[in-house]
């Protein structure tokens, strides 16, 4: 239930980040509570610990009350309330009671994502609240039913009575009764009973209520069907009554205003200002919350600044060819401030794009506690590099990616408790998600110590399914493996609750060389697997080689060129038919474009001379033909749209100063399209 407060959708925003952000602290802390058991409490941080939950948990009540929202303050209170019993050792710290609170995170992010997606909001699970209550108040439902029933009449009367006849007045202030019947069907009463007393307070401070909310909230009443509330308002009866009969299960509702003269209440100090203070801020805060629209547009901007700036020097350069000497000497000096201008911007853009990729890693625990339950297996789940800052856009490229890989992991990667017993390994198995930044790129990896992928039965598998019916069996196990990220490839013989949900490794190889990176995979026989995703550290600009091929120029990232070469056409030598080149006391493959793309012109120089640019992809390195070596140029990445944004060896594309189109070129893509091309033909 949302009451009479009508939030501007910054407002709104603001609400759901800041208890997102809550829900994601109480639900780490949580975990880690449940791993610790019985020995959490015992360390010198724990305490901290407790407090920052509860802190979470009052937070969200706190926001929720501001912006009307009573289902979520009732649900937060009894979590708040579980927490003061923790922090207080009247409840002792143990899986059942991490496993209770879980669940209310659990039902509370739910209800923030219904009114983040304006969706009706459901109340609070009944037995949920009960089983909380349950926890705060030991005892069977007689007890908490007696103890409401002791609270009677009379002391409601009194106050009432001893406000009317105060003698000192505030202005505008007018004291007003409420009258609540609940219809006979209603369902949770007592919840129902709460919520009538929160939309008073929206409207006003309550001086009394019967029953009381304290014993509402402690579960001490039992059937519940008529609520009195004493209230001290300048708000009008009308907007009482109405905030009230929005909840679901009321039958009648009376406000009566007892007197019209103004009655002396010192009003007490409310633990938030309202409204304008939850989304107002202080001015000690350092961080602020950037629309992502802002920044799409920024970065564009910055985009085509770099294109300006590239077209003015290919004018310097052709102003040169006309001996226009001080005109180029200004034009020179222009070039030389948009550059730093715009490099300047970039950066700023792209660190205010970087997130740590904790806030990506933080959903994972939560996810695998779950896993192990359910699969009955033992293990580990350890996370490292969570501070590794990467472009928010890519964070949301690998994130099902990376829950696709870690299923599959406890689905397929380890093995039974049993089983690793009987192997002479620890019974407990490890799974390992870690990140790091190296000069180019970003790097994530997945591993586990579990018995590795059986590359016999992956052999098998593949042939039966034709993907290997014209290779040979000398294709190494290296190679073989890459057949696991093939369209609709499985080697499970059956869909499960943790991996088989229909989406492949190739879906997840898809979505990230989409964004110019790439994934592979190793597995040790009995020693584990791991999966490695490669990605770029920006998806906006990229420092490039420029080549010209069949009299085209195409872009290729410099993070891929380990060297360009001059030689002679007869350096070049056959190898099964192939071309290699003898490089670094090793042969590497050498291909032209026209080999995948026969539109693509192979010219020969008269003098037998070619360049070549020896690209390095994850899995080696190969040499690619091209007619002339242009230059390094910064290149803004322009994604391709359908239907060309799934061609292998293809990444992207750029504009170039002279307002032509070219295409970058994945090395990554065209390896793997030169092994595909190899195996076919075999």
């Amino acid at each position: 239930m949302t009451g009479d407060i009508d939030l501007t959708r910054e407002e709104r925003t603001t609400f759901v980040s800041e208890a997102c952000d809550q829900i994601d602290e109480a639900e780490e802390i949580l975990l880690e509570m449940e791993a610790a058991g019985g020995q959490f409490g015992r360390r010198s941080d724990d305490t901290e610990k407790l407090a920052t939950l509860f802190r979470a948990m009052h937070t969200i009540k706190g926001n929720a009350a501001t912006v009307g929202l009573s289902n979520i303050e009732c649900m937060a209170h009894v979590a708040e309330d579980m927490m003061e019993k923790v922090r207080a050792g009247e409840v002792a710290v143990g899986e059942e009671v991490a496993d209770l609170m879980l669940t209310a995170v659990d039902q509370l992010r739910d209800m923030i994502d219904d009114f983040a997606c304006e969706r009706p909001m459901t109340d609070p699970p009944g037995d949920l609240l009960q089983r909380i209550r349950a926890r705060l108040e030991p005892g069977d439902e007689a007890s908490q039913s007696a103890a409401g029933d002791e609270v009677g009449p009379a002391e409601f009367d009194n106050l009432l009575k001893e406000l009317s006849s105060s003698a000192d007045w505030a202005e505008e202030e007018r004291l007003i009764t409420v009258d609540v019947d609940l219809s006979e069907d209603a369902d949770l009463p007592a919840v129902r009973a709460l919520q009538c007393i929160m939309a008073c307070e929206e409207n006003a401070r309550t001086a009394a209520s019967r029953p009381r909310r304290d014993d509402l909230e402690a579960g001490r009443v039992g059937d519940v069907r008529k609520v009195q509330c004493l209230l001290v308002s300048d708000a009008e009866p009308q907007h009482v009554q109405q905030a009230i009969r929005q909840i679901t299960g009321i039958s009648d509702v009376q406000v009566t205003v007892r007197d019209d003269r103004p009655i002396a209440v010192q009003k007490q100090a409310e633990e938030d200002d309202g409204v304008e203070a939850r989304f107002r801020g202080n001015g000690s805060l350092q961080q602020i919350r950037v629309d992502v629209s802002v920044l799409d547009r920024l970065m564009n901007l910055s985009g085509e600044m770099v294109i300006n700036r590239n077209r003015l020097s290919s004018l310097v350069r052709e102003a040169r060819d006309a001996d226009s000497e001080g005109l180029l000497e200004q034009m020179q000096e222009t070039v030389e401030e948009m550059g730093r201008a715009t490099m300047d911007l970039q950066e700023d853009i792209m660190e205010m794009r970087l997130l740590p990729l904790d806030d990506l890693f933080r959903r994972f625990p939560r996810m695998m506690r779950n896993l192990r339950k359910s699969s009955g297996k033992a293990f580990r789940f350890t996370v490292d590099g969570g501070e590794t800052e990467i472009d928010r856009s890519l964070m949301e490229v690998i994130g099902d990616p990376l829950t696709h890989i870690l299923r599959n992991a406890v689905d397929h990667g380890i093995e039974s408790p049993e089983a690793r017993a009987s192997a002479g390994k620890d019974p407990e198995a490890e799974i390992r998600l870690s990140a790091h930044r190296n000069e180019s790129s970003i790097v994530v990896q997945v591993s586990d110590d579990g018995a590795g992928i059986d590359v016999d039965a992956l052999r098998d598998n593949a042939r039966d399914r034709g993907l290997l019916s014209q290779v040979d069996e000398t294709i190494s196990d290296e190679d073989l493996l890459d057949v696991i990220f093939s369209p609709g490839f499985s080697t499970s013989e059956k869909v499960t609750e943790i991996s088989g949900r229909g989406v492949g490794l190739d879906v997840a190889r898809r979505n990230i060389e989409s964004v110019n990176g790439n994934i592979s995979v190793q597995s040790w026989a009995g020693r584990g697997a791991e999966f490695r995703i490669s990605l770029p550290l920006t998806v906006t600009t990229v420092k490039s080689l420029l080549v010209r091929i069949g009299g085209q120029v195409y872009v290729v990232p410099l993070s891929s060129v380990r060297e360009t070469l001059s030689l002679h056409e007869a350096a070049i030598q056959r190898a099964g038919g192939k071309p290699v080149l003898h490089y670094r006391e090793s042969f590497i493959p050498v291909f032209h474009l026209h080999d995948f793309f026969p539109d693509i012109e192979e010219r020969r120089r008269r003098d037998g001379e070619e360049y070549l640019v020896v690209l390095q992809a994850d899995k080696g390195s190969l040499g690619m033909k091209v007619d002339a070596l242009l230059g390094e140029e910064d290149c803004v990445i322009k994604p391709l749209g359908r239907p060309v944004d799934d061609i292998p060896g293809i990444s992207a594309a750029t504009i170039l100063p002279d307002g032509r189109v070219a295409l970058i070129l994945d090395a990554a893509g065209l390896f793997n399209e030169m092994r595909s091309v190899e195996r076919s033909v075999k």
